[in-house]
């Protein structure tokens, strides 16, 4: 099984985005709430990816040392937040692939994230 990040539409049920770029399972994914069709996925390849509905492929990925197993946006769509098994939620800008900030250690790990 090559594991793959597909896009529906929600009023036709069609699918309109299939794309195989992860390397393992697939965990968690979250869209953008308002401004471009971006959306982010986490994997146990140990990447979240965010996407673009307009480009065949992502357009940044954020590599990691353990699992990803959670992936929001902030509300305004500039940050991508993730969780996994290095217990460990980490801030990183959607459009830059270097910086990150990070929220470290929590009591185990992030299976999801809600915003506050």
């Amino acid at each position: 099984m090559v594991p793959q990040v597909r896009s529906w539409d929600a009023q036709t049920g069609d699918q309109i985005k299939k794309s195989a770029e992860h390397e393992s399972f697939v965990n968690s994914i979250c869209p953008i709430r308002r401004g471009p069709p971006l959306f982010a996925s986490a994997s146990d390849d140990a990447t979240v990816k965010v996407w673009d509905q307009r480009s065949r492929r992502s357009v940044v990925t954020f590599r990691d040392r353990f699992q990803i197993t959670c992936v929001a946006f902030a509300d305004a769509g500039d940050q991508v937040y993730s969780g996994g098994l290095d217990n460990c939620v980490k801030v990183r800008e959607a459009r830059e692939s270097r910086r990150e900030r990070r929220r470290c250690p929590l009591s185990s790990a992030s299976t999801s994230l809600q915003k506050a």
